[in-house]
């Protein structure tokens, strides 16, 4: 039923050979030059129901690099050269074959001669074979992403046929294979790495169903995987300052010496994704990010995740850091400098500052950190919310949506200093040399807080919680993060071993 797609330009053929040759037979295999049989809707079919390769290109970029199968860096160039370098030059295919003939045939050609002459033989050589079935793809692509086809066809897609969600589906179904792949080689090969990309069927808790599949992804820790430097990853960062990419990198740092790893609830993000994906940029609303507040690793961890992933969503926010910090010398020009603005705690009147702060901060849409506890629960247990920062917002009339996020800790960093407080000894103040003296300890190995995950629910409007009271929205904030609390392995073993009891009962 087709009767249009597209064959090599180059080719001189007259129309009824190029209707020909796009007949379900083994034809196109007497040529030396690969052909793409296109299966397309008629060009009069509603726009709904088609996309460009464009888009294609940027969708499987994304998941690529944010599962993983590809770093950002490499992604994101690739795709920089096809869709805004090249259209520039104008290449023609041939010119284009010319440039991937040598930058790409020749040095895979000359690798894979370099390997034969080698008295073993490199696992990747083989990779690099199989590669070979593949290389020329980019060729037959190359018009697809720089030109506009129409076709001519007697298929029809149905009346609600939706392009960008069957778009999308190709993009998880590619995904999958490779998982699958890499799933293969994880078991023939001990040189291969750990994936950062992580999966967990059929997981359950009291919010969802039981057969919500949980797809995450590890950002940071010493079992996170890390293709260049950390340097380079900064640098190479979509978003951020130099100077917030410079704490990215002490940052990236910092975890591997003192976590094991930081895994990141990405399939949480799926509601908030979808809700802001419906609107316009003139209707997007302020997001404030509410986390729990069980350690100073907290404020770290929200902004490396807003700066390592953002694909998420999630830009730098502004924190709602407590005053004490801008008094401490060096810590508070760098909280200020990574977009903190400051809050008396434990007023009983209003706080002007903060109002006014807020007024010019919503000012445009944006994204604000704030921990609705006002203080750490190095306890693990929730503690009541405070309302100033809730109330301040609702009085500015802003249009804004709450974020609730769960940091789940397998071992607090700071529950050693509640336990001196507990046997009497005076409370460790926040102070420069205290920072200091944490940073030899964390550098010289001995500090370890096991594993962090981290998992957001379905975002709150705020317009709809203006004519409630704050504290109501506070709890329904805590209410959600509860939700997300989880249990790990570390906690199971634990209690068995407390209690004498096997593990698989506990769980």
């Amino acid at each position: 039923g087709i009767e249009g797609a597209f064959s090599d330009p180059s080719a001189d053929y007259d129309n009824e050979e190029k209707k020909e040759s796009l007949q379900f037979d083994h034809s196109l295999a007497n040529y030396p030059r690969k052909y793409i049989v296109t299966v397309a809707w008629d060009a009069s079919s509603h726009e709904s129901a088609s996309f460009s390769w464009l888009s294609y290109a940027y969708a499987i970029t994304h998941m690529g690099s944010l599962c993983g199968h590809v770093h950002r860096v490499v992604a994101y160039s690739g795709l920089l050269l096809s869709t805004k370098l090249f259209p520039r030059l104008q290449f023609s295919l041939d010119a284009f074959d010319l440039l991937h003939s040598l930058l790409i045939r020749t040095s895979i050609d000359a690798l894979l001669r370099l390997c034969d002459k080698l008295p073993w033989k490199p696992e990747f050589a083989q990779e690099l074979k199989m590669l070979g079935q593949v290389l020329d793809l980019p060729l037959v692509f190359f018009p697809f992403a720089n030109q506009s086809f129409y076709f001519r066809s007697e298929l029809s897609p149905p009346g609600d046929f939706n392009s960008e969600r069957y778009m999308f589906s190709c993009v998880v179904a590619a995904h999958r294979f490779i998982r699958m792949i890499e799933a293969k080689r994880r078991k023939h090969s001990k040189y291969y790495n750990s994936l950062n990309f992580r999966e967990y069927p059929n997981y359950a808790h009291n919010s969802v169903k039981a057969d919500r599949n949980i797809s995450s992804i590890v950002v940071a820790g010493a079992e996170h995987t890390m293709p260049f430097s950390d340097f380079w990853w900064a640098l190479t960062q979509p978003q951020g300052s130099i100077f917030i990419r410079f704490l990215g990198w002490i940052l990236a740092k910092v975890f591997r010496h003192t976590v094991t790893e930081i895994e990141i609830d990405v399939a949480s993000f799926v509601e908030y994704a979808r809700a802001l994906s419906t609107l316009s940029n003139s209707d997007r609303p302020n997001v404030i990010i509410a986390p729990t507040h069980r350690s100073l690793y907290d404020f770290l961890i929200v902004s490396y995740i807003c700066f390592s992933l953002p694909e998420l969503g999630l830009e730098m926010p502004h924190i709602a850091a407590a005053s004490d910090f801008s008094r401490i010398p060096i810590i508070g020009w760098i909280a200020s400098k990574a977009g903190a603005f400051f809050v008396k705690r434990g007023e009983a009147k209003k706080d002007p500052n903060l109002s006014k702060n807020l007024s010019m901060i919503t000012q445009s849409p944006t994204f604000i950190e704030v921990f609705i506890e006002g203080k750490r629960s190095r306890h693990r247990t929730f503690l009541a919310p405070k309302t100033g920062f809730l109330r301040c917002l609702a009085e500015s009339n802003c249009n804004y949506i709450v974020l609730p996020m769960t940091i789940n800790y397998e071992d607090l960093p700071d529950q050693t200093s509640l336990l001196n407080e507990a046997n009497g000894n005076r409370g460790g103040e926040m102070s420069l040399s205290a920072l200091m003296n944490w940073s030899i300890q964390a550098f010289s190995g001995r500090i370890n807080v096991g594993r962090i995950f981290i998992s957001v629910s379905n975002a709150i409007n705020g317009l709809n919680m203006n004519s409630k009271d704050p504290q109501y929205l506070g709890c329904c904030i805590q209410n959600h993060q509860q939700r997300r609390i989880v249990v790990s392995e570390f906690h199971v073993r634990a209690a068995s071993l407390a209690i004498n009891v096997p593990p698989k009962l506990i769980s």
